[in-house]
């Protein structure tokens, strides 16, 4: 007979907090990175460890954000008295919250990006499933990157923050 623990959302909205903060630390410390590269085409050795280090900061920081995202989602189905899905698919893990949860998530990330609109004139348009559709397979894309010959990736960083915020948000209501 299995003993399985039982699920905790607490622990889980702590943990994915950590993942968070991690997130954030790399992101800035990738920034940083950049600031410190040549504008040009120098190609000397320093500047191409310091490019493949700031590569590996950003695949290391989106990774962070979206499985803090993961099991941000996990702890709001915890939270509201459901096991959480055995999946990874945020965009799945989303959809199957209660309607009233989505909506009220959804709308807090709708007044994030109206925020930042006013805040940095950059309008943000799409909702919060939308991202979510968007990223839902990111964990695997950009954690296996290295495997692949894709050396187009992209991410929207700062959305991926808001959308974390505003989970977080939602959980602790």
């Amino acid at each position: 007979m299995t003993n399985k623990a039982r699920f905790n959302h607490a622990t889980a909205a702590r943990t994915a907090k950590g993942f968070h903060s991690a997130a954030i630390l790399l992101h800035k410390n990738s920034e940083w990175l950049l600031s410190t590269v040549p504008k040009g085409q120098s190609q000397d050795k320093k500047t191409i460890e310091t490019v493949v280090q700031l590569l590996g900061h950003t695949s290391a920081s989106v990774v962070l954000y979206i499985f803090s995202i993961e099991v941000l989602l996990k702890a709001l189905h915890g939270k509201n008295s459901q096991n959480p899905p055995n999946i990874h698919c945020l965009d799945q893990l989303f959809s199957e919250l209660s309607l009233a949860t989505q909506t009220a998530t959804e709308q807090l990330y709708a007044n994030r990006l109206k925020a930042h609109e006013s805040h940095t004139g950059v309008v943000l348009t799409g909702t919060l499933s939308d991202l979510l559709k968007e990223y839902t397979n990111a964990f695997v894309k950009w954690r296996y990157n290295y495997e692949s010959n894709n050396t187009t990736l992209s991410a929207r960083v700062g959305e991926l923050q808001m959308a974390f915020e505003a989970l977080h948000e939602q959980y602790i209501k």
